[in-house]
């Protein structure tokens, strides 16, 4: 196999996995709206929670959203590394 073979093959496994990452990420996006929803809501529901005595579950819900946007920044950053390794050896190979 020379070289040429070798490159078409590493792109065309690049691609393969760029396809299945793809649709992986907008549903990824799907889970941003989620949590963009939830805020809103548990924003908004904030003051009746307080008054009904329920400040643990409004701190329930705060936690949860700072647990989300610890693991969203994580995989993001992840993502961002991946990015740029894919497009640094697409480079190198053309």
């Amino acid at each position: 196999m020379d070289l040429r073979q070798t490159d078409r093959k590493r792109l065309e496994a690049d691609k393969r996995i760029l396809e299945e990452y793809v649709p992986r990420m907008e549903e990824v996006g799907k889970y941003d709206g989620y949590a963009s929803l939830f805020r809103k809501v548990l924003s908004a529901a904030a003051p009746m929670l307080q008054d009904l005595g329920a400040g643990e579950a409004l701190g329930s819900g705060v936690k949860a959203l700072q647990s989300y946007d610890t693991v969203r920044k994580q995989v993001m950053d992840v993502d961002e590394r991946g990015r740029e390794h894919v497009g640094r050896i697409a480079r190198a190979i053309t």
